[in-house]
Formats: C-alpha cells, structure tokens, sequence
C-alpha cells in the first residue's frame, strides 16, 4: 500500500509540474504574442523599410546646401532611419546577449563576434543618419531664430550619438552638437572631450 501511495504521490508531482510547464509556455506565448502587438503598434507601419531608399534619401538629401533642406523631409529621414536601426537591433541584441552570456568561451566569441559587428556596423550607419538629421534640423532652427527648437534638436544629436570621437572633433557628431549647445547657451568655450588617445 504504502509503494501504492509512493507511485500515486509522484504521479501527482509530475502532473503538476507538467501542468507548470504548460502555464508557462501559455505564459511566454502570451507575453510573445504582447510584445509583437507592442512592438506593431510602436511602429505603426505595416511594411518594412527599404534600407536602400533610406540610404538614398539621405545621400539625395545631405548633398543640399543645408539651407535647401526641407525640415519635413529631415524629419522623415529621421524617423526612418531610426526605424531601420531599431528593428536591425532586435537581431543584433540577440548576438548581444549570447556574447555576454558566453564570454568566457572563447571558440564561441569568436563565431558571435563576426556577424555581431556587421549588425551593429549596418545598425549604425543609420544612427548617424538620424543623428545627422537632428543637427541639420537644429542648425535650421536656429537660421530661423527658433533657439528652443535648435537647442533639443543638438540635444538630440548630442545625446545619441557615440560619445568617443573616434576619429577626430571635426568629423565627430556629438563634438560638433556640443558645439552648437554651448554657442546656443552662450557658455565660454568649453573644451569638450574627443577620445582618451
């Protein structure tokens, strides 16, 4: 009686711990299926961008003297370019986390990190696109003498862009965006920080 018992008790515990795993696969797939209508909604799009006509619009823009570029096409260059750099992020943040999860592993790091850069390589090209929007936007903000407007748009190129000039203050975004945030406020030259070399 008491093996019957033993037999009946555990019978019991893999019933529930199978139902267990069944509430949380219901769960993630519940989650799943929120993080998808999240993330649809987000966008509000119903088709991918073209990354070829965002790199197109921006060449065909940034070619204009800045005083020819239309604020609404620089604006939709942005959000675009944004866009494509955030949903590029969702592969990239994968090969992220298994990097990070794997570090000490080093055949594995050295399969994770080759395809890992060209994502982010791919993700920030179009960063820079956005972020080269905002300054434009910015500096034609304060042509227009709407200073405000100027300061949040150079802000913005400011604040995401990479903050190591790695190649020198003058082709630099986020040196340059200080720039224009330390004029703007008329704060004495400040010397900003290029990279630690």
């Amino acid at each position: 009686m008491k093996s019957c018992s033993i037999v009946v008790l555990s019978f019991l515990a893999l019933l529930l711990t199978g139902d267990g795993i069944i509430a949380q696969d219901l769960t993630n797939t519940l989650s799943i299926e929120q993080e998808r209508q999240a993330a649809l909604e987000e966008f509000n799009v119903t088709e991918l961008p073209d990354l070829d006509v965002v790199r197109a619009a921006a060449v065909q823009l940034f070619v204009q003297p800045l005083e020819q570029q239309d604020e609404e096409e620089l604006k939709k260059l942005s959000r675009e370019a944004n866009r494509v750099a955030n949903l590029i992020d969702y592969i990239f943040d994968e090969y992220d986390d298994y990097y990070r999860e794997n570090y000490q592993y080093e055949f594995i790091r050295e399969k994770v990190i080759i395809p890992a850069a060209k994502y982010e390589s791919v993700r920030n090209e179009f960063l820079n696109i956005r972020n080269r929007a905002y300054f434009n936007l910015g500096a034609l903000s304060r042509d227009n003498g709407r200073t405000m407007e100027a300061f949040l748009y150079f802000k913005d190129a400011f604040r995401l862009s990479a903050f190591n000039c790695k190649y020198g203050a003058r082709i630099c975004m986020r040196w340059k965006a200080e720039q224009e945030l330390q004029k703007l406020l008329g704060l004495p030259r400040i010397e900003a920080y290029v990279n630690w070399k």
